[in-house]
């Protein structure tokens, strides 16, 4: 049990680390900014319909190409997580069972919360 504890540490602090790292952010904050010029778009009054046909497609495209970029990051997260759990159930067999129960959920959780908390008092200390 305590090793599975410690590669569960270990995957999601790597997964923590991923997450902050990544752009997924910025990619979500470019998504709703889109996301918004579409909606203004559609309910001004004072842009004709012709020209709201003209841009809805533009903006459609980039909403694809961002939600695409997005699916790209996850892909990494994932890929990342199937290659930690693979090596920890080499180490500790039965570890992604653990992980996938109701046990091993909140304990990820717990465990990724907590190495947020501290990485954030860390980082306020030095700065």
């Amino acid at each position: 049990m305590i090793v599975n504890l410690l590669l569960m540490i270990v995957l999601c602090t790597v997964v923590c680390e991923l997450f902050l790292r990544l752009p997924i952010a910025q990619a979500c904050t470019r998504l709703t900014g889109v996301g918004r010029s579409a909606s203004r778009v559609l309910l001004s009054r004072r842009i004709s319909d012709h020209w709201k046909e003209r841009v809805m497609p533009v903006l459609a495209l980039r909403m694809g190409a961002g939600t695409a970029v997005l699916a790209g990051w996850f892909l990494i997260v994932l890929a990342a997580i199937t290659a930690i759990c693979a090596g920890a159930d080499l180490i500790s067999p039965g570890f992604s069972t653990l992980l996938t129960s109701a046990l091993g959920i909140a304990l990820s959780c717990g465990v990724s919360v907590g190495y947020l908390l501290v990485r954030q008092a860390v980082k306020r200390v030095t700065g």
